[in-house]
């Protein structure tokens, strides 16, 4: 199809013209996102696209969406799955409006689900966070790379993406402290940064020293992988690495995973006294209503209503006798 010919008056969006214009979305917002979020919105549009075409390619219309999601469920994929491809796809639609190809958005009479429980993460607390760095023998390279990783999500709330995107000129030695630029989210720029204190900012310049001081363009973080030896560490590579200490130290369990570590360092930072503000940027939250959740959670568990019931109603185990 001849794009260049492409009306953008139509008030409906023909079916037959869908896929020209999600690769026109997917082009116009290129150089908005980092790579990996291209690559995962045109992942979730491909398989879209699979599934309007089994379908015969129907108008975009709000019932094809809800047919979509309700196909979804039926392959069992998981609410976080489903909210991830749902919010793609209303991007798009959202696009499509704006440009005159639909009257409205369709995606909006299909509410994202909401993630339940069992997606939440378990942080996991001080004494737990000091024996997963405990865990980690610092023997060689790699294993002083270990630490730095584990350390950089516990005492500064990196994500692992970040830690994956970070190249060694990202880190700059300000006297005692050290800072370390970081590519964010859905963001081509490295436009953030978290302080590594003066022991975490000593234990990088000797990480970078072993390495051979090596090119400020080459990744901060490398595999020691046979297929891969002196690659980039991948997303992946990082939540094994994780995942090994954590069962090493005995600390996994169905809600503790790699990205537990993050959610740790900031309930330990506010637990210390840390100012929400501060922990908000540590965080690189948008909103400080996302830090308010730490808040909420930690007077939760101290604080909550259950302590309030009377002592009165205890029970007492010497005298079940058990």
């Amino acid at each position: 199809m001849d794009t260049s010919r492409v009306s953008f008056k139509s008030s409906r969006l023909q079916g037959a013209d869908l896929p020209t214009f999600i690769s026109m979305w997917l082009s116009d917002h290129e150089l908005q996102y980092a790579q990996s979020t291209h690559d995962s919105y045109r992942q979730a549009m491909d398989q879209f696209l699979a599934y309007w075409g089994k379908r015969q390619k129907p108008p975009m219309d709000s019932l094809l969406v809800k047919q979509y999601a309700r196909d979804l469920k039926w392959r069992h994929r998981s609410a976080a799955y489903l909210q991830r491809q749902l919010s793609v796809l209303r991007s798009f639609c959202g696009w499509a409006v704006d440009q005159n190809l639909l009257p409205s958005n369709p995606t909006t009479k299909t509410p994202l689900p909401k993630l339940s429980s069992e997606y939440c993460r378990e942080a996991l607390d001080e004494t737990e966070a000091i024996r997963l760095l405990a865990s980690i023998p610092v023997k060689n390279l790699f294993g002083l790379r270990d630490l730095l990783l584990v350390s950089l999500i516990l005492r500064a709330g990196t994500r692992l993406i970040e830690l994956n995107r970070a190249n060694v000129g990202d880190f700059v030695r300000k006297e005692k402290v050290g800072l370390l630029y970081l590519q964010g989210k859905g963001r081509e720029a490295n436009d953030s940064f978290v302080v590594l204190v003066p022991d975490l900012a000593d234990l990088m310049e000797k990480y970078l020293s072993l390495r051979g001081s090596p090119r400020p363009g080459s990744a901060l973080f490398i595999s020691n992988k046979r297929s891969c030896k002196g690659g980039r560490l991948s997303v992946r590579g990082i939540q094994n690495i994780i995942t090994g200490y954590l069962k090493k130290a005995g600390l996994k369990r169905a809600r503790v995973v790699a990205y537990s570590l993050r959610h740790a360092a900031a309930t330990i930072a506010l637990q210390n006294g840390a100012d929400l503000k501060a922990v908000q940027d540590m965080m690189r939250h948008a909103s400080i209503s996302t830090t308010q959740k730490y808040v909420h959670l930690n007077r939760r568990i101290e604080d909550g209503a259950e302590h309030r019931i009377p002592v009165r109603m205890k029970v007492e185990l010497s005298s079940l006798g058990l």
